[in-house]
């Protein structure tokens, strides 16, 4: 597992990966804000839906669906995900010139360790 180190470009590096319950997930650095995802098996209900017909409760909602994690790999399965890239959560561009004199210390600075207790949430929930 590797730590996010936050950018102020984007970027795609995957921080940590693996299997949880038989569902396997990638977190995903991009560079200026986390991403997580997790592949659904090709029998579950909700494979091959749209990521607004998915009741997961996850940070902010999902906000991802398609056969392939966007700038890592093309996978055969569905992968679902969400980001850490909204009001309150930390962005990499906040280290661009003009954020100098804006008080960020509100903004939550997430870690690859905090993500994966949310994907196993996640996991959890798509396990019912």
């Amino acid at each position: 597992m590797k730590e996010m180190v936050y950018r102020n470009k984007s970027i795609a590096e995957l921080l940590d990966n693996g299997t949880y319950k038989g569902y396997e997930y990638a977190i995903v650095s991009r560079g200026l804000h986390l991403c997580a995802y997790v592949k659904l098996p090709d029998n579950h209900k909700y494979y091959d839906m749209d990521y607004d017909d998915i009741p997961i409760d996850c940070h902010c909602g999902l906000s991802y669906s398609a056969n392939y994690v966007d700038g890592l790999f093309v996978d055969d399965g569905w992968w679902i995900g969400w980001d850490y890239g909204h009001c309150c959560d930390y962005s990499g561009f906040m280290m661009h010139e003009h954020w100098k004199d804006v008080d960020t210390s509100y903004c939550k600075k997430w870690t690859t360790t905090e993500i994966l207790k949310e994907v196993k949430q996640v996991i959890d929930q798509l396990n019912k």
